[in-house]
């Protein structure tokens, strides 16, 4: 139950998240675009490819991955929800959308990671 959950949150969290930062953006050029698609979306393409190759590792490592799957979702979402247009600076949402992706990279693999240091003992 818990892959099925990873999965579709890690498909929603990933739309959900391209269509938030399309709405927030205002008429950039169109290349810049295709690289904020691309990064905004990395996280999850990352997840995904870390599902694709999970299936020799501990439990305990893809239980982790199943859970950043969630975690990645539901925190993109409520950031990019919040950097909608509207008042505020422009230079602020646009660093959310520069500084989350990473973050979020960097999250998954101290999890992770620290799931297969645990799984080792």
């Amino acid at each position: 139950m818990l892959r099925r959950a990873g999965l579709l949150a890690l498909v929603v969290g990933c739309v959900g998240s391209v269509v938030l930062m399309l709405r927030a953006s205002e008429h950039p050029p169109v290349f810049l675009i295709l690289l904020f698609i691309v990064w905004v979306s990395s996280p999850f393409i990352a997840l995904a490819i870390g599902y694709m190759l999970s299936s020799r590792w501990p439990g305990a490592m893809r239980t982790t991955l199943h859970l950043m799957m969630i975690v990645a979702a539901i925190v993109s979402l409520i950031a990019y929800a919040n950097a909608g247009p509207g008042p505020g600076h422009p230079q602020t949402r646009v660093f959310l959308f520069v500084i989350l992706p990473p973050a979020v990279w960097a999250l998954a693999a101290i999890a992770i990671g620290a799931a297969a240091i645990a799984s080792r003992r």
